[in-house]
């Protein structure tokens, strides 16, 4: 798993505001600490930014120690917003990210990366994915400042913003770390805190029990859910960028209590049980990816026959991302056309 916490949003006195003239202090976009939070947050806190109409081209900022997102594809957060943006006359973007380092500033002619953020729904929380690939070098590998710019100040407006990381994607990796995150050291007995591994043939000698054993044993292609379309991402003032539709797979999950007492064993499964329940989530990259678990029979396991091993199933629902992200060449039309085939009736 890669990713890297680039702000909580649990503390809103990081994030100054500045009228559009870059210096004097701004009353018109402010950011206040808010008790909404994305429901998946740990700190219990959001940022929340409000907006007047009064607001065009203040701008809030927040500076950084010297980050590097080199090796990170995609700047990711949750927003919730009192108002739509979808770029459209009637709906038109309000909010545009833009990042700078000590090298090249936010004004430098070089600091040509920019995103408006788009709003599929009012007062819902929605996932938004900022491409970084196109993020210039001398800004990429030592970001210090963060700027949240108002570019339309029709109507007022609240967004909140929380849960900012700077990730890259790898279904498989990510997904393993994950469901070890959940298990790894959460549960003490005797005194120690009891690890996880992720199992894999050639690797050392397993810790000494008690540990928790986790295989990914199977992936499936969920053929039903795929999109052939590319959907738009990456809003700027020159466009957008045409993004191929994610792959969604099954990743199929074995967990096995070992242990050298059943009395260990017994509580090792039972905290697996009330920690993952037979219907639940994962948090995978900010996102919560569906767990559920899955029945199978002891006769279909390895061998064909019991084998005095309590093994717990489980299935990830998750997706990969697929090829390079394309300019949009303007003027740009989709016509989308929906078939329902049918058998013939007589």
């Amino acid at each position: 798993m890669s990713q890297l916490a680039i702000d909580a949003m649990d503390d809103a006195s990081r994030w100054k505001g500045f009228a559009a003239d870059g210096a004097t202090p701004s009353a018109e976009l402010v950011m206040t600490d808010d008790a909404v939070m994305f429901r998946y947050g740990a700190d219990r806190k959001s940022g929340k930014v409000t907006g007047t109409t009064a607001a065009l081209n203040h701008v809030l900022r927040r500076t950084l120690a010297a980050t590097d997102l080199t090796n990170l594809d995609a700047l990711c957060f949750w927003l919730k917003s009192s108002r739509r943006a979808d770029g459209s006359p009637a709906r038109p973007f309000f909010l545009e990210m833009r990042l700078a380092s000590a090298a090249i500033g936010l004004d430098a002619p070089a600091n040509t990366w920019s995103r408006l953020i788009p709003v599929e729904q009012n007062d819902t929380w929605e996932f938004v994915r900022l491409g970084l690939d196109d993020l210039p070098a001398g800004i990429r590998n030592a970001v210090t400042v963060m700027q949240v710019r108002c570019v339309n100040a029709e109507t007022s407006f609240t967004a909140n913003l929380d849960d900012m990381l700077a990730v890259r994607a790898e279904m498989i990796g990510d997904a393993d770390a994950a469901l070890r995150a959940r298990l790894h050291e959460q549960l003490t007995l005797d005194g120690t805190k009891t690890p996880a591994v992720v199992f894999f043939p050639d690797d050392p000698a397993p810790p000494n029990p008690p540990f928790f054993r986790i295989l990914n044993y199977d992936i499936r292609v969920l053929y039903e859910l795929m999109r052939s379309e590319p959907t738009r991402a990456d809003y700027s003032g020159h466009g957008f960028r045409l993004r191929a539709s994610a792959v969604p797979y099954l990743l199929s999950y074995e967990i096995e209590a070992v242990a050298d007492t059943r009395a260990h064993q017994t509580r090792m499964l039972e905290f697996a049980l009330e920690t993952l329940t037979p219907s639940s989530h994962l948090l995978v990259n900010g996102v919560m990816l569906p767990l559920e678990w899955v029945d199978v029979a002891s006769e279909d396991l390895i061998g064909g026959s019991r084998t005095g091993r309590t093994l717990l199933h489980f299935q990830l629902m998750t997706w990969q991302e697929r090829g390079a992200v394309e300019r949009a060449v303007p003027p740009y039309h989709t016509v989308e056309v929906a078939m329902d085939q049918r058998l013939p009736t007589g």
